[in-house]
């Protein structure tokens, strides 16, 4: 099984005026992602299943991800990995799936700590930038310690000057 841990894209900064669980993407935090999912493309085929966090921010993160990946399935949103999410959440959701590719978005620090978690046996906090897709191998079901981490790919930036030297 190939679990993918998805930190939403770029969102508003936090304010009085909205609840956090409403904040959603910017912009920037959209060309960003677009821009990353052609990188993942050439090493991830397709899901089988994702699932979100029920923030607004990572809701709009799948729905991109969906789109861009042409994936027909319903989005399953669960409050388990909502911030405060922990490894076992993501342990019990992936071993009640029958898929070999699924993908997970949700927050930080919960997916610093979830790496940590199913890679090794220590728990360190790996700080994961918006719009980085990690990849975890697990023969069979997901357990913790017993994956290896195939990829890390953080997110994909180009500024303008770049895009406008590329386009000529």
């Amino acid at each position: 099984m190939n679990i993918f841990l998805i930190r939403h894209a770029k969102a508003e900064v936090a304010s009085h005026i909205k609840k956090d669980r409403e904040r959603d993407l910017t912009d920037e935090g959209i060309k960003i992602l677009k821009d990353s999912i052609i990188n993942w493309k050439r090493a991830v085929e397709s899901f089988d299943f994702i699932l979100s966090s029920p923030f607004k921010r990572a809701v709009q993160t799948a729905e991109i991800i969906a789109v861009s990946y042409n994936y027909k399935n319903e989005i399953i949103k669960d409050s388990s990995l909502a911030p405060g999410s922990r490894v076992n959440s993501i342990i019990q959701l992936g071993s009640s799936l029958n898929g070999g590719r699924i993908a997970f978005i949700g927050h930080q620090p919960d997916i610093g700590f979830q790496i940590s978690s199913l890679i090794s046996n220590s728990e360190m906090n790996l700080k994961i930038s918006p719009a980085t897709i990690i990849n975890i191998y697990f023969e069979g079901k997901p357990k913790v310690g017993k994956g290896i981490l195939n990829f890390l790919f953080p997110p994909v930036i180009f500024n303008n000057k770049d895009n406008d030297a590329n386009n000529k």
